[in-house]
């Protein structure tokens, strides 16, 4: 069990990664991860996904200079007793699955693979329960792992023979189809979770939502009518977990020390905007204005008295004044200004060497006016007041870092595994996937 963590300051903007990892070949059923800093436990506000042994996450918002610690829990199991291991001798241990086709030609078998005779579906039943389900390869439609409660994921071969699946989330839910990368004629392991199912092999891995409980594992020719031969499936293992473990663990001590200051959008890191303390090749800071508490006492004169009366609701309210900043390029002025865009909360992140002393927290930006250095002087210089109210951390959900044109035909090479990851073109443009993807 470890968790190692890495500054990486020349990162845009600048980051920690934290790598978690169980014994090899085990399976992370929840898992959480925690800045500490002053001795205040602060949950990363990207979580790394459950299904797995390894996992990277990245933390764009750990302050600038100062010493910080990470820490996680988990629990976690390995998968080490074989409950069965078809590697199709013959069919004998399979019967027809009363879902399909009652009457179709029966399944064959030869080196080690089952073939489809036609539609026929054939079914082998286990103890209800949490396995790790190793598929040696597939070739057609479908492996079916289905439960009681009518919960199901199916994985297929997609026309880009690539592997898909569909996955049924609750009870009365449509299914929902998820394409990856991973090599179908390669072995896959299906690990099935507390409350997702994870699926691993050559060239990818998957995680979906779903609360399955297996009990059949089903062979499944279609769309009908299929060809003999059409579907070939490799072995199939089915492993029981062992007892859970959980564990806590702590970091050493990480410094991230960039040079810059930096406004980071905490939706998208992507937008945030790179600040100097004295420089004009983008954008620095020029000024502060005084730094306002106000007062939320109400005042009542009272008649014929020279003394008033005051209510209190509460405590003064939070920090507010003008962070002043330059821009000397017109990137840089879009760039903050696509930053401010959609409203969220920024923060503002200063590193503790400028001696500034400006508190590191998120703040809401009010009105915004670039303005000119000079009318009518041609440069692309503008000054940019900054006014802010320290507010809570907003609750909004990380999009991918890098995100581009590039990356998108890299990660989904056709039109449908693009329609199939995002729920609308925005999600794409700020890669906000689907669950899974």
């Amino acid at each position: 069990m470890t968790i190692t963590v890495t500054a990486d300051p020349t990162n845009a903007p600048p980051r920690t990664r934290i790598v978690v990892a169980t014994p090899a070949g085990s399976v992370m059923s929840t898992l959480s991860v925690w800045r500490n800093v002053d001795g205040e436990q602060i949950p990363l506000r990207e979580q790394p996904q459950a299904g797995f042994d390894s996992r990277p996450v990245d933390d764009f918002e750990c302050p600038y200079g100062v010493p910080v610690t990470y820490g996680w829990s988990a629990t976690y199991s390995t998968a080490v007793t074989d409950l069965w291991n078809e590697t199709w001798a013959s069919t004998a241990a399979w019967t027809a699955a009363t879902d399909g086709p009652a009457v179709s030609a029966p399944w064959t078998v030869s080196g080690g693979t089952a073939r489809n005779g036609g539609n026929q579906w054939i079914a082998r039943d286990v103890a209800p329960g949490k396995y790790r389900v190793t598929i040696a390869s597939l070739v057609g439609r479908q492996v079916m792992l289905t439960d009681v409660g009518g919960y199901s994921v199916a994985v297929y071969v997609d026309t880009s023979g690539k592997l898909s699946v569909t996955s049924l989330a609750t009870a009365t839910s449509g299914n929902t189809l998820y394409v990856t990368t991973i090599n179908p004629a390669q072995p896959f392991t299906i690990d099935i979770g507390e409350s997702s199912v994870t699926i691993k092999g050559t060239g990818g891995s998957l995680s979906v939502p779903s609360p399955l409980t297996l009990t059949k594992v089903q062979l499944a020719p279609l769309p009908a009518p299929v060809p003999a031969g059409a579907m070939v499936v490799g072995a199939i293992r089915v492993q029981a977990y062992a007892t859970i473990a959980t564990l806590e663990e702590q970091s050493a001590t990480v410094w991230l020390r960039p040079v810059d200051a930096w406004l980071i959008h905490p939706a998208t890191p992507a937008r945030s905007v790179r600040i100097a303390s004295a420089s004009t090749d983008y954008a620095s800071l020029t000024d502060f204005d005084p730094i306002v508490n106000k007062a939320t006492a109400t005042r009542h004169d009272i008649l014929g008295s020279s003394k008033p009366l005051t209510t209190i609701p509460g405590n003064r309210g939070s920090d507010e004044g003008v962070l002043k900043i330059r821009t000397y390029t017109r990137q840089a002025e879009v760039d903050v200004l696509e930053l401010l865009r959609d409203q969220v909360p920024i923060l503002v992140n200063i590193p503790a060497d400028w001696m500034t002393y400006f508190k590191y927290a998120f703040y809401q930006i009010g009105d915004v006016a670039p303005r000119r250095l000079k009318p009518g002087v041609r440069y692309p210089h503008r000054d940019i007041d900054l006014p802010y109210v320290e507010v809570e951390a907003p609750v909004v959900d990380v999009a991918n870092n890098g995100w581009s044109w590039a990356q998108l035909a890299a990660d989904f090479p056709t039109w449908n595994q693009v329609k199939a990851a995002f729920a609308t073109w925005n999600d794409m443009a700020i890669n906000k996937r689907r669950p899974g993807f």
